[in-house]
């Protein structure tokens, strides 16, 4: 009797090691996990801007298509601006004119043969002209549609020949060399992670690591998730990266 109570007591201690080896291997997996985290992320452009049209005209050329490379100063489209070029060669022949009145008064007015009002409203005349000029000017500077910085198109709106009204949207673009990496990771994981710190970045379109490093972290942590956005510059200048893509962040602790 007593023979059978001890082999029922070994039975049942091992049932129970049997039962706690899977939470003990549990235990010692996530062990190693807190030193290896993995998280998801997704590249963007740090730098991105919609361009859009501030006059109303039809399209006469466009220069670049979704994709498309280029560099600051280049002329990315061009309206149909006719009309406002002849504005502008009415508005300075205009202001030429005010200016030789108000020059002949002024001349005349030294002679005393001209009141000081007349040379005071040609002057007048003459300062209109100027502002006219000027307005005309600003406005033909915009049939052109310029480059402000080194970049490629995201995406176009439009089409040649299309009347574009002012405000509308035309080309989507991002800086050249401004991609960076963006994740949320959980809040806790400011107890360890800090501006400077270091990771791989493995691309899940190209199959490649890249290395980046953080250089921001979120004003807030969101209440509901409990993480917080992070932010990484990537070191790697000469890999080939597209907005869009995505990959996992590996740190190493």
């Amino acid at each position: 009797m007593a023979l059978l109570k001890f082999k029922l007591k070994m039975c049942l201690n091992g049932l129970v090691l049997a039962l706690l080896a899977p939470s003990v291997l549990l235990a010692q997996d996530n062990t190693q996990f807190s030193d290896e985290m993995i998280v998801r992320a997704q590249l963007r452009p740090s730098e991105q801007t919609t361009l859009s049209s501030e006059i109303s005209s039809r399209l006469a050329i466009i220069k670049v298509d979704a994709g498309d490379s280029f560099k600051k100063g280049d002329i990315l489209l061009s309206f149909d601006c006719a009309n406002l070029y002849a504005e502008q060669k009415k508005a300075k022949a205009a202001h030429n004119v005010a200016m030789a009145k108000f020059s002949s008064l002024k001349r005349l007015n030294e002679l005393s043969s001209a009141s000081a009002v007349e040379l005071q409203v040609a002057q007048s005349e003459l300062e209109m002209a100027e502002a006219d000029v000027s307005i005309v000017d600003k406005t033909v500077s915009h049939c052109n549609i310029i480059a402000p910085y080194d970049g490629r198109v995201m995406d176009r709106f439009v089409n040649s020949h299309q009347f574009v009204k002012a405000g509308d949207p035309v080309l989507r673009i991002y800086a050249s060399g401004s991609i960076e990496v963006d994740f949320l990771i959980a809040s806790d994981s400011l107890a360890w992670l800090s501006v400077g710190d270091l990771m791989s970045v493995t691309i899940n379109e190209t199959n490649k690591t890249i290395q980046a490093k953080v250089s921001g972290l979120g004003s807030f942590i969101d209440p509901v998730s409990q993480t917080i956005q992070v932010r990484a510059v990537i070191l790697d200048k000469n890999a080939t990266l597209l907005p869009g893509m995505s990959g996992t962040v590996q740190f190493i602790r």
